[in-house]
């Protein structure tokens, strides 16, 4: 639910909102070319934002607070092209 919530956010953005928020995230991205269709691409964030976690100092009195624990400041994904045929 809260990815939907999340993602109606960001539909609702400018295109420029959206740059300026990228921007605060996202240090760098980097692309390899494998080969003709495939492709790797290495996005850095500013903070550990992959594989963190969310632990509460005590899960019945949230007021308590919180630490976030773990992470890395990047992801590698590959992405395949198919060729499309007319």
């Amino acid at each position: 639910m809260a990815a939907s919530r999340m993602q109606n956010q960001l539909d609702s953005l400018s295109l420029e909102e959206r740059t300026k928020l990228l921007a605060g995230v996202v240090q760098d991205i980097r692309v390899r070319t494998l080969d003709a269709q495939k492709h790797q691409l290495t996005i850095r964030f500013r903070l550990p934002y992959v594989g963190d976690s969310l632990l509460w100092a005590n899960p019945k009195s949230k007021a308590k607070g919180y630490d976030i624990r773990g992470g890395s400041d990047s992801i590698t994904v590959s992405i395949s092209e198919s060729k499309k045929t007319a």
